[in-house]
Parts: structure tokens; sequence; C-alpha cells
């Protein structure tokens, strides 16, 4: 198999993301991934209805090109999916990514490629509410006030989802909270979350991706009839010391994040989900904390130690960006960052993931 310099197109794989997969953001745009790995906007849900939106000339304009193997629509910097596969490596377990060799062998490309009325898996990230203010994500910290305009609007999709779920069980497939704030900071996705059934719904699965510093015994039990769907649990930390978990985790505690993190070690490990990943944005105020990091998740037994680079979500300067993008070969400590990833014993182990961390010096 050959590997190109350049992944705009390749017509060795296919990407079963933009036919069944939506992401909402706060402000009403849908994306047919990660807004940050595929930034096309396909509509708006202020103006139209997720069916509306996902059934729209140009969803279907960028499926064709991604279903022929045209990938020049991602930003394949950004995709950990495109940069494995730059980089010479096959694509994780749970990537989108398929060989269309393979699948046309098992017969199932026609599968892959036909678009249904409504996504089967749905990143929500409508509601920006979180009890924390982290400088990568936002400058301040974010919560719809009940009855606010913001609140009824985050109301309004989960009733759409709700609706969907209750007319036609088996549409969604898997549902994400969320994307952009705290499941359990949101009253909409709290709702959400305690309206869902396993006995009702049987094939959906639910990613919960959180600080968990909300995720309390208590809250989990609230939601306890939805608890054989929920088969991953993403807790973002970028921290492996108290220090750095302040900085970059503004208004949290790593005194509060360990007992939850020992909580749900016993959750995992008792099979109430199925995977349990930590992640990690690196950046230069916490890449000297990858092994230490890489120990936390081994600690608590993740599944995955996922680390990932510093996105630019426009909430901080250009400045301040720039300082803080390690990644970034014109950054004046990357050498650093990246000895420390070339001569790490972690580098290759089978439960860390690099995503879209860059995987060789650049000259």
């Amino acid at each position: 198999m050959t590997h190109p310099s350049s992944i705009e197109s390749s017509s060795d794989y296919l990407c079963r993301f933009p036919f069944e997969k939506a992401e909402i953001l706060a402000n009403g745009d849908v994306h047919l991934c990660c807004a940050g790995w595929l930034p096309q906007v396909v509509g708006s849900v202020r103006d139209q209805s997720i069916a509306e939106v996902w059934n729209s000339p140009i969803a279907n304009s960028i499926r064709e090109k991604i279903g022929r193997g045209d990938f020049s629509s991602c930003r394949a910097e950004l995709c950990p999916h495109l940069t494995s596969l730059q980089s010479g490596e096959p694509p994780a377990a749970w990537s989108p990514l398929k060989r269309r060799d393979l699948h046309l062998q098992a017969g199932h490309q026609r599968d892959l490629l036909q678009t249904s009325e409504f996504p089967r898996e749905i990143n929500c990230a409508f509601d920006a509410t979180c009890n924390l203010s982290c400088p990568s994500c936002r400058p301040e910290t974010v919560a719809y006030a009940a009855h606010s305009a913001e609140a009824r609007w985050a109301d309004r999709l989960v009733d759409e989802i709700l609706d969907v779920l209750a007319k036609s069980p088996t549409q969604i497939q898997r549902l994400k909270l969320s994307g952009n704030g705290d499941p359990f900071a949101s009253r909409a996705y709290r709702r959400l979350l305690r309206s869902l059934d396993a006995k009702t719904h049987p094939d959906l699965r639910i990613t919960l991706h959180t600080n968990a510093l909300l995720l309390t015994p208590e809250r989990w039990a609230e939601i306890r009839a939805a608890h054989a769907m929920i088969d991953t649990v993403e807790v973002s930390i970028d921290a492996a010391t108290s220090s750095t978990y302040r900085k970059l985790r503004r208004g949290g505690e790593f005194s509060q994040l360990m007992p939850r993190l020992a909580w749900l070690a016993k959750l995992r490990q008792g099979r109430s989900f199925r995977r349990f990943i930590l992640s990690f944005v690196v950046q230069r105020e916490n890449f000297r904390e990858m092994a230490a990091f890489v120990d936390l998740g081994r600690q608590h037994q993740a599944d995955v130690i996922l680390f990932s680079q510093l996105n630019d979500w426009g909430s901080m300067s250009p400045e301040a960006f720039a300082a803080a993008a390690i990644h970034r070969p014109t950054h004046p400590e990357h050498a650093e960052f990246r000895a420390l990833i070339e001569s790490s014993s972690w580098r290759h182990a089978s439960d860390v993931w690099l995503s879209n961390l860059p995987r060789a010096s650049t000259h």
C-alpha cells in the first residue's frame, strides 16, 4: 500500500462519517464530521430541521466527493485519521476510514455510501454550557440561564432528537455528549440523558465526553435507564499535575478530579461501559507532562490515552495561540517537543494514540 504525501485524494479509502455523522454547533451550523476536520458548513438548524440540513444539496455534494476518495474538503493536518494515514500508519480500530478493496470484498460499499434520511450519529455541540473555562476553548465560563433564548434553542434540538427516536427507534445509532461544553453542566443534555431508556432503544450507543468534575455517583444514578447505552466515557484532562491542571482547566481542581477518575475506573472494570479514554490537548504549558499522563492513564486502566494538538477555536489571541501551539514547527520549543515524542518508550504503545500530532520531524 502506498501513502501519498498529500491526502487530498486517496481512492484506496472510504470514510463513513459524511454518510452517517452530523455535528451541530451552538450557532446552529451543521458539519458532516468534526467542524475542525471538515470545516464546510452544510446548513443551519436555526433555519431548518436537522433532517432538512442533513439532506441539503451541499451535504450531498460533500458526500459525492468523499465517496470517490476526494478528501480536499478535509483538513488532513487536524483529522487524526487522515494524519495517521498520511504517516503510513494503518487506521485505528475505531477509525471511520475503511479500505475500499476490503470493504468491496465484504460487500459493504453500498451500505457505507448509502445516506439515511437522518444522521445515524450526532455530535451534540449545540449547548456550550460548561463548569470550566479552559483557555484553549473559551475566555470565560458559559452557562445558559433557564428559559433564556439559548436554553430554549438547545431544548428545541433535544426535542427533535427525542421525537426522531420515538418515531424511529433505530434511526439514530450514536449520540455524543458533548462536543462543546460538559454534558453534566447542561440542563438540556441532562434532560436528554434522563429521557433515554436502553429498553426502548437497545441499539443506541452514547459517548460521554466530560471533564468528569460534575459526573458524580448521584448524577450517574439519575441516568440509570441509559447506562446500558453508554459504551464510551472520555475525560478531558490536559495535565498530570495539580498546578498545570489549575492553569489549563480553569475553575477545576486536580484533587477533585482524582476520586472521579478512580470511581470511573471501577465502573469500567465492572463493565459499566466498554471504553475509557483519558485525553490531553498538547500545548506549551503541558507537553513535558506527557509521560506522566501516560502513567496516570495506566494507573486508572484507561483503554485509550489520547493526545491531540491544540486547535484554534478563536478563544485565544493569535499571539497567545502561537505561543501555546508547541506542535507547530515554527515554535521555539518545537525541537524539544519532537525529541520528547521520538525518544519516548510509550509512543507506539497500543494504549496510546497520538491522533493528529505530527509524527515525524519537520526539516
